[in-house]
C-alpha cells in the first residue's frame, strides 16, 4: 500500500512538472519533499518520533495542494480562450467600423482607433499568457502564429486610422464624411464592396 501511494503521488507530481510551464516549480516541490518524506519514513519495528517529520509534510503538502486547488476552481478562465475571445471582438470592431464607413446613410465619421487598441492590447497580454498554461490534452498553443495575428491586426488598426482621418472633414472625430468619400461612396464598385 505504501509503494501505491508513493507511486500514485509521484506520478500526479511529475506529470505536473514535466507538462506545465507555469505550475513546473509546484510540482517539483510536491515530488521532492513528498517522495522524499514517504521514502523515509517507511514501515518498521524501530521507535522514532516520525510525528514531526510527517507533521511537516502533510502541512507543506496541503497547503501547496491548496494553493493549486484554489488556483485551478477559481480562475475565470483559460488564458487561451481570454486571447482568442480578445482578437475576434477586435475583428468584430473593424467590421462594425468598416461598414459604417461604407455605408453612404452614416453621414458621420466616428473614429474606432482607441477601441480597437485595447481590444488588440487585450488579446496581445492574454496571448503571452496562453503560453504558461497548462494545456494537458489540448493541442499546444500556437504562441507565434496568435503573435503575428496580433501585429497584423495593429498594422490593420493603423490603416484603419490613417483611413478615418482622411474621410472625416477637419479630421476631427465625428465629423462629417468629406466630399471625396460621398463621391466614392455613390460609385457602382462601392456598391458591389458592400455587397461582399
Amino acid at each position: 500500500a505504501h509503494t501505491a501511494c508513493l507511486f500514485l503521488y509521484a506520478v500526479g507530481a511529475l506529470f505536473t512538472y514535466y507538462h506545465s510551464t507555469k505550475y513546473s516549480y509546484l510540482g517539483c516541490l510536491l515530488a521532492g519533499f513528498g517522495c522524499g518524506q514517504m521514502m523515509v519514513g517507511g514501515c518498521g519495528m524501530h521507535h522514532l518520533h516520525k510525528t514531526r517529520g510527517y507533521d511537516r509534510i502533510s502541512t507543506t503538502v496541503c497547503a501547496t495542494s491548496l494553493i493549486l486547488a484554489m488556483d485551478v476552481l477559481l480562475s475565470p478562465g483559460r488564458a487561451s480562450n481570454f486571447a482568442h475571445a480578445s482578437l475576434c471582438q477586435a475583428l468584430g470592431h473593424l467590421e462594425s467600423a468598416l461598414s459604417r464607413h461604407f455605408d453612404p446613410f452614416v453621414p458621420h465619421v466616428r473614429f474606432h482607433k482607441g477601441e480597437l487598441h485595447d481590444a488588440i492590447a487585450q488579446a496581445e497580454v492574454m496571448g503571452a499568457e496562453a503560453v504558461h498554461e497548462p494545456r494537458y490534452w489540448r493541442t499546444e498553443w500556437r504562441g507565434a502564429v496568435f503573435s503575428a495575428a496580433v501585429q497584423t491586426s495593429y498594422r490593420i488598426r493603423h490603416s484603419l486610422a490613417a483611413m478615418e482621418y482622411t474621410m472625416a472633414e477637419a479630421w476631427r472625430d465625428g465629423g462629417r464624411k468629406n466630399a471625396i468619400m460621398r463621391t466614392i461612396l455613390e460609385t457602382p464598385g462601392c456598391d458591389r464592396l458592400r455587397e461582399a
